[in-house]
């Protein structure tokens, strides 16, 4: 979209906040799953929106920058992290060891998502080229069928490719949206607005509590695939139109909060996890309420993850595929 449409970065921070709380809870009670059965589609279908690019080598060297660049940069940095403050591990073979499993195999969460973003950019960036749109839908039908083919969860795939197939359903959504999303920008009646996010959150938590869909995009899983699917679109929607009353009708400082999170995804996305981690490593010894200790969870995850945005955005903005901006 050539001009940036503002809610799209608010749905961004929204769905950058549901991730983080969604990796805090177990991921088998009704929370955790109602929040993983929409979380990560929506930020393919929100990539695909925002797919553009002139020539085919220009698109794949901006994706490559983007996406790459942090998978090796912050991938590595997070694994050095991780062994030296969590395993407590110096030993240089072994370090040299899980670096080159890394790179072999990306097997870290949560960086899997970003080599399956860049694939699934770079093939509907190459499908998005046939004219005939009936052609593309096809195409995008026939992903989804081979997605539930790659189903194989737990297998380890390098990369997560498995997930590529169903990556490229949600990407080219959002691409094949574009104008939708333009025409839902200019709705300014709040009542129906309201009404239709109603409706979609009672059909997201009811698809969420009585179907349980068991999505999980990291190891393509996407059984049943039709309440997947489904699910997922729906809480796609409940974002977009959730993301569009907050833009018009909330405070602004609530809408420039999520605005900020939302151009910062990348950077909360790939280090929020280590955090987490660090939490339970250091800080769950000493609180034994569950629920006390999940709020001092978030409160220290959030800080360290955008304390590392400020650092890196300032100073390092290269870790992240950026220039830096000397004024």
């Amino acid at each position: 979209m050539k001009n940036r449409i503002e809610f799209i970065d608010i749905s961004k921070g929204a769905g950058i906040i549901l991730v983080v709380v969604g990796h805090c809870l177990n991921t088998t009670d009704f929370p955790g799953r109602w929040i993983y059965s929409f979380h990560m589609p929506f930020f393919f279908f929100i990539s695909g929106s925002l797919l553009s690019g002139n020539t085919t080598s220009a698109f794949i060297y901006k994706k490559f920058k983007q996406l790459i660049v942090p998978f090796i940069t912050l991938g590595l940095i997070v694994l050095t992290l991780k062994l030296i403050v969590i395993d407590k591990e110096i030993n240089p073979v072994i370090y040299l060891s899980n670096m080159l499993k890394y790179l072999v195999t990306g097997n870290q969460a949560p960086f899997w998502f970003l080599p399956v973003l860049f694939c699934s950019s770079i093939a509907y960036f190459l499908i998005s080229k046939i004219k005939n749109i009936s052609t593309r839908f096809i195409i995008l039908l026939g992903s989804v069928v081979l997605s539930y083919f790659f189903y194989s969860p737990n297998a380890g795939i390098p990369y997560s490719i498995n997930s590529v197939f169903m990556a490229i359903f949600f990407v080219g959504l959002g691409y094949e949206s574009k104008n939708l999303l333009v025409k839902i920008n200019n709705i300014n009646k709040s009542l129906p607005l309201f009404a239709l996010s109603i409706l979609l959150f009672v059909i997201s938590i009811s698809v969420a509590y009585f179907i349980n869909p068991a999505l999980n995009m990291s190891d393509n899983r996407v059984t049943p695939i039709i309440p997947v699917y489904l699910g997922a679109i729906n809480g796609i929607l409940l974002l977009t139109f959730t993301s569009l009353i907050i833009d018009k009708h909330f405070p602004n400082k609530i809408s420039s909060i999520l605005k900020f999170l939302g151009r910062n995804t990348l950077t909360i996305m790939c280090l929020h996890m280590f955090f987490i981690s660090l939490s339970s490593e250091y800080i769950k010894y000493y609180i034994d309420s569950v629920m006390i200790y999940k709020f001092v969870e978030q409160l220290f995850v959030w800080s360290m993850s955008l304390l590392f945005v400020y650092l890196i955005n300032k100073y390092i903005p290269v870790l992240i595929g950026k220039t830096r901006n000397n004024n």
